[in-house]
């Protein structure tokens, strides 16, 4: 179970790390498409979006909010990966018995 805790650690790990990567891309798309409601977003580049949230928030400006989904993702990633190993185990387990008793059953039946 010890390993099962560890793993599930990881995917946490790499959920956070996914969202460290993406997070900046996608504050950026926001704006863009905030921006652009308002009429403000014409011709205006990535860059310029970036230099903008930088310039107005410092480079934190990009993780607005990071606190918030870091809980949100490694929960998530770590609950999911528990539930995808126990119910596999569960079901695999049920389904070796229920194949070990049909098997046993078969050769009791053959035996004279």
């Amino acid at each position: 179970m010890t390993s099962v805790v560890v793993e599930a650690v990881g995917a946490a790990q790499g959920g956070l790390l996914g969202l460290v990567a993406t997070m900046p891309i996608e504050t950026v798309q926001k704006t863009q498409v905030v921006m652009q409601s308002k009429g403000e977003g014409q011709g205006t580049s990535v860059r310029q979006i970036v230099e903008r949230l930088v310039k107005n928030g410092g480079a934190g400006a990009l993780y607005r909010g990071f606190p918030v989904l870091a809980t949100m993702v490694a929960s998530e990633k770590f609950l999911y990966y528990l539930v995808c190993v126990c119910t596999r185990a569960h079901i695999f387990v049920r389904v070796r018995v229920r194949v070990r008793a049909c098997v046993c059953a078969c050769e009791r039946q053959r035996q004279p």
